[in-house]
């Protein structure tokens, strides 16, 4: 969760560095359950103005007005977090590949 909160907040960019952003768990597309908060894996990182915002119209409301898949965030923060720290070969092609499927989605 340390490491979600440092970094670059995935919607505005703004840094991570100054505590202002906070790790969303993404609910939509499984995890979780009423009451039940999804896994630390299923988390984003998020602009604590945009977590509010987030929550007052809902994910998929949300989601649907920023134009970003969740489950696409989701897979590039944990690629992002095993790049760092030293566990996939090639990452660089994974991470192309990938931003590339999400321009032409």
């Amino acid at each position: 969760m340390e490491w979600i909160r440092a970094q670059n907040c995935c919607i505005t960019g703004a840094p991570g560095q100054y505590g202002d952003v906070v790790a969303h768990h993404v609910r939509l597309g499984g995890g979780g359950g009423v009451s039940l908060k999804p896994s630390d894996f299923r988390c984003i990182p998020l602009h604590y103005s945009k977590h509010n915002e987030l929550h007052a119209i809902g994910e998929k409301t949300f989601f649907s007005k920023t134009g970003f898949q969740p489950e696409n965030l989701i897979a590039l923060h944990l690629l992002k977090f095993i790049d760092e720290h030293g566990n996939i070969k090639d990452i660089n092609v994974l991470l192309e590949d990938f931003i590339s499927k999400e321009i032409h989605e």
